[in-house]
């Protein structure tokens, strides 16, 4: 008889479900209890009423079964009130009774869609409740046994602190929604590296946090995968896309805790190395070229070989990061006209130093 969404909000209709069973059943007792304090006779509409109770909660489970979706379960909340006052003239309009139930599911209406959903689900059952209670010449009894009051008020109750708790538990599932999304906003959806947009936040939020007065050097490392494009054009995508995410997991496990690694784009990632000096740097992107270099990359059973250029620069806090990376660009671009796999240094963007690959090593990684 009561309805908010659980885990999904397309299927609210199977959590309902019990509450529905349970709601009608309490209603069809107050059915009996109303008829034992008049000491009036079962009539037909009576049983009906009671048939109504049993039967119906399972035939919207089945109903909704067929199709689990939101708009099923708010057609079963309006046929719900629709019965809720028709078995309100059934049970003589007894408010002490009929209240709680109207209560409980109104609140679970306007849980399901506002105050809309409110407003109609009362003009249902108030309009089923007057038409039944003409046809059938009802009158209103306010005098009420205290028994009778046991199962409305039980139900009421029931159906706050479930609702309660599925507001709650709704509120968490959207906050961590809400986390997971700000999440994958800063991160790269292919190898799961941050991205520009990431990268460029926490940079700012490295130079706000470092002291001006001793300023630390911070090295980027532009980095490309040679002949790339072979493994896309020969093997296919898929292929690439394995390439693309096993260099950037071997890229990310050799560095500290404290350096970066971002997909700047296709097939090009950012190192950023805090408190490193330009030495340190071209030391580390060494140590990057021939790791990869010496690796062997497989997907569907096929082994790639591939190596990387990469272009070095430093900067502190007082010089400008973007031109920094446009000076690891050049680097990298250089190492590019130079051959590959190797390792180019921008020294201030004053000029460019090569770092050439053992030739031993050099022969053993064959670029894909």
């Amino acid at each position: 008889m009561s309805n908010t969404p659980t885990h999904s909000i397309e299927r609210i209709g199977r959590s309902i479900y019990p509450l529905r069973v349970f709601g009608f059943i309490l209603f069809g007792i107050s059915i009996l209890l109303s008829h034992s304090k008049t000491e009036s006779p079962m009539d037909t509409w009576s049983i009906l009423g009671l048939i109504t109770c049993v039967v119906y909660p399972h035939l919207a489970y089945l109903s909704y079964l067929r199709n689990e979706l939101r708009e099923t379960e708010i057609r079963h909340m309006q046929v719900d009130m629709a019965l809720i006052g028709a078995i309100s003239a059934l049970i003589h309009f007894t408010p002490a009774i009929v209240l709680p139930y109207l209560i409980a599911n109104s609140a679970a209406n306007y849980a399901l869609r506002g105050m809309q959903q409110v407003v109609k689900g009362l003009a249902l059952a108030f309009v089923s409740a007057l038409l039944v209670g003409l046809f059938l010449n009802q009158t209103i009894v306010h005098e009420t046994q205290p028994v009778e009051l046991l199962g409305p008020f039980f139900y009421l109750i029931i159906v706050t602190h479930y609702m309660g708790h599925l507001a709650y538990t709704r509120g968490i599932s959207l906050l961590k929604r809400k986390e997971e999304a700000e999440k994958m906003a800063h991160l790269d959806f292919l190898t799961g590296l941050i991205n520009r947009r990431s990268l460029f936040q926490q940079i700012r939020q490295n130079d706000t946090q470092t002291d001006a007065e001793t300023p630390d050097t911070t090295t980027i490392i532009m980095v490309d995968l040679d002949y790339f494009k072979q493994v896309n054009d020969t093997h296919g995508h898929d292929h690439g896309d394995a390439v693309l995410v096993q260099v950037s997991r071997l890229l990310k496990n050799s560095l500290r805790d404290t350096d970066l690694v971002a997909r700047w784009g296709g097939e090009e990632f950012l190192v950023l190395l805090p408190k490193t000096n330009h030495k340190q740097g071209m030391m580390v992107a060494e140590g990057l070229r021939e790791k990869v270099a010496n690796g062997v990359f497989s997907h569907d059973g096929i082994d790639h070989k591939i190596t990387l250029t990469l272009g070095v620069a430093s900067y502190t806090c007082e010089s400008d990061f973007q031109q920094t990376i446009q000076l690891a660009d050049k680097a990298l671009y250089e190492g590019k006209q130079f051959g590959r796999n190797r390792v180019v240094s921008a020294d201030d963007g004053s000029s460019v130093r090569e770092t050439l690959p053992c030739k031993s090593k050099a022969k053993d990684a064959t670029p894909a």
